[in-house]
């Protein structure tokens, strides 16, 4: 590799192997530390400790970057690491006190073990991780919570993404079974529909991917591209015609929530963020199209979402947080898939731009990098911390090694 592809896999290299040194073992397995949320009797503050093991914040998310690192540069260091990590992953893959989603819960932690295990050509991972899938699908009914992170439709597009890695037709039944419940569970109203969800804080009526209506859109257009009953797609234009209500005309942007919910005082306001922001809503605009009628206002919401990620790349300047989730890399994320799909190659400039920057300021001068949590140091997770940058420069080097962890398409 030359030129930036050599320079950004360097920095992937880098990454994993400093994630390989922190790790942390037990037998043939092993974890790490980090802060993450905890809930005390004075609220929420944060804790450095175990990770859990999730694809957002947990083991898994790492075992995936690591088992993609090791593909492309073949060290033994790193696959040895990757595995063992999987270990602790299929360990915990039935744990019953995880929410069911994607991101934070037990469909992320069964896709993630299925990838790693593929990517290592571990069978035995793999065949843990589908049977686990398989039997959360059938407890997919008697979940409330909807959205992609932490509820159902979290285990639709662990589904989708896995019959499509393995060629395993025989999963999307159960997708489409998901896809049937999310579709009557749509609380209908003037302004669309939308569906209960929320986050580990308890905040409810979020917008976006994440914990909004934009991820289960996205989720319930896919399975109808995949072949599941008419009448999803017709679901999935009322939920943004829902988020389109909410729009701030005069700051041309989305609450991170529905302004006639509970108070979320507490929590700051996120425009340009991937969970539940203006990256996630444009990202599931531009995933839908390749549908085959697309209506008008979602271009609108599409270049809408762009102008401020755009911004927030090139406001990238300021110290702040380069993590996938709601920094810096999540909005490149948004702004490559946007040159990607409708052939705008300015904004892949600009998503190049943050990612040159970020290794001046990091990388090359051996600087910690600013992850997604208000501790004092570096975080190793997938989502707001080292393995999701380390991914994002992977795939900007060698995009073959598998999709954006921000939306699982390639």
């Amino acid at each position: 590799m030359t030129g930036d592809s050599s320079r950004f896999a360097e920095v992937a290299s880098r990454l994993g192997r400093r994630l390989c040194r922190d790790a942390i073992w037990s037998g043939r397995r092993c974890n790490w530390l980090g802060f993450a949320p905890v809930r005390s009797e004075r609220g929420w503050g944060f804790q450095y400790r175990a990770l859990d093991p999730t694809l957002a914040e947990g083991t898994a998310g790492i075992a995936v970057f690591l088992a993609r690192l090791a593909q492309v540069d073949g060290d033994p260091v790193v696959r040895e690491t990757a595995e063992a990590a999987a270990e602790r992953v299929r360990a915990a893959v039935a744990e019953r006190d995880l929410p069911v989603g994607f991101h934070e819960g037990r469909a992320g932690v069964c896709w993630a073990l299925t990838e790693t295990g593929r990517l290592l050509q571990r069978e035995d991972l793999v065949e843990a991780g589908v049977t686990e899938l398989i039997n959360l699908a059938g407890e997919a009914s008697t979940e409330e919570t909807c959205g992609i992170g932490r509820g159902v439709a979290g285990v639709a597009l662990a589904l989708l993404s896995t019959a499509a890695m393995l060629r395993r037709e025989d999963l999307l039944p159960h997708g489409f079974e998901i896809g049937q419940l999310l579709a009557e569970r749509a609380r209908r109203s003037d302004r669309g529909c939308t569906w209960p969800t929320g986050n580990r804080f308890g905040i409810t009526g979020l917008l976006g991917y994440a914990h909004g209506p934009s991820g289960i859109a996205s989720v319930l257009l896919r399975l109808e591209r995949a072949g599941g009953p008419a009448g999803m797609a017709a679901v999935a234009w009322q939920a943004f015609d829902f988020e389109r209500a909410f729009f701030d005309p005069s700051h041309r942007t989305w609450p991170e929530r529905e302004p006639d919910g509970a108070s979320s005082a507490s929590r700051p306001q996120l425009p340009a963020a991937w969970c539940h922001g203006a990256a996630g809503i444009g990202i599931a605009r531009l995933l839908a199209t390749t549908h085959r009628r697309v209506p008008e206002p979602v271009a609108a919401d599409t270049e809408a979402a762009i102008g401020l990620c755009r911004a927030a790349a090139e406001d990238s300047l300021r110290p702040g947080d380069a993590s996938p989730c709601h920094g810096s890399t999540g909005s490149a994320e948004m702004l490559l898939l946007a040159s990607n799909r409708l052939r705008r190659p300015e904004l892949r400039r600009v998503a190049l731009g943050v990612a040159d920057h970020l290794i001046e300021q990091h990388h090359r001068n051996d600087l910690p990098w600013p992850c997604g949590l208000p501790s004092p140091g570096e975080i190793p997770s997938l989502l707001l911390g080292l393995a999701g940058i380390g991914d994002f420069y992977l795939r900007l080097a060698r995009p073959e090694v598998g999709p954006s962890l921000l939306t699982l398409e390639a």
